[in-house]
């Protein structure tokens, strides 16, 4: 298909420009489950660059996206993987396959994420304390001010969806549809807590009337 042959302009494109450099394919070109309005994703790994961003266009009528990556950026967001249900970076690297990598830093980088997954599964309990903790600290401190409890409400809700995965799929790498949209496995493996965030989401005019109730705030809790 036209993906691959651009696939392959590309990738000897930036490996003739930046002859160290890593290079990988990832997303659904990877796996091979690409359609024809299927983006062409790439990791891009620099040893020059120690920052994260995404460069997309289009080229020859298809979407492609150049992720950058390093592994002072993964080091930066540890707790962020660590704590977190869904981070892209740690899907979008594990999932990869790699085209060009002389220095060997995506390998490196895959069994780093790796790493932090399995840290997920053995210390899950502690973690899951923690965020416990955390959410009850920002409930008893909640401000009465508008904006702060919207940003409490959704930040509360974030926690409860990185609880539920920590209990369940501690080290699962969360797929891109599961982690824009978690109520799937909320809904099959926990559906009181899928009914709870179906009252609460998309806001609505009572739903922070609805969250800040002490008998909703007391049921977070015991989560």
């Amino acid at each position: 298909m036209n993906h691959l042959f651009l696939l392959h302009e590309i990738v000897e494109y930036l490996h003739f420009q930046f002859p160290r450099a890593s290079i990988g394919i990832s997303g659904s070109i990877a796996n091979n489950t690409f359609k024809e309005s299927s983006d062409i994703d790439l990791l891009f790994v620099n040893e020059a660059i120690l920052n994260a961003y995404s460069i997309s266009f289009y080229y020859k009528g298809i979407s492609v996206s150049i992720f950058v990556f390093s592994l002072s950026f993964l080091s930066q967001n540890y707790n962020r993987i660590l704590y977190g249900f869904h981070n892209m970076p740690s899907t979008f690297i594990l999932q990869s396959n790699i085209i060009y990598d002389s220095t060997k830093i995506i390998s490196v980088m895959k069994r780093y994420v790796f790493d932090i997954l399995q840290q997920r599964k053995i210390l899950r309990h502690l973690l899951i304390e923690e965020l416990k903790k955390g959410i009850s600290n920002r409930l008893d401190t909640a401000n009465n001010a508008l904006y702060k409890k919207k940003k409490s409400l959704y930040w509360v809700c974030k926690k409860m969806i990185d609880i539920f995965f920590l209990q369940n799929f501690p080290d699962k790498v969360t797929t891109k549809k599961e982690g824009r949209e978690p109520f799937i496995l909320l809904k099959e493996y926990s559906p009181n807590l899928f009914l709870l965030m179906s009252d609460i989401l998309p806001y609505k005019e009572n739903s922070l009337d609805l969250f800040f109730k002490e008998s909703l705030i007391k049921k977070i809790k015991e989560v």
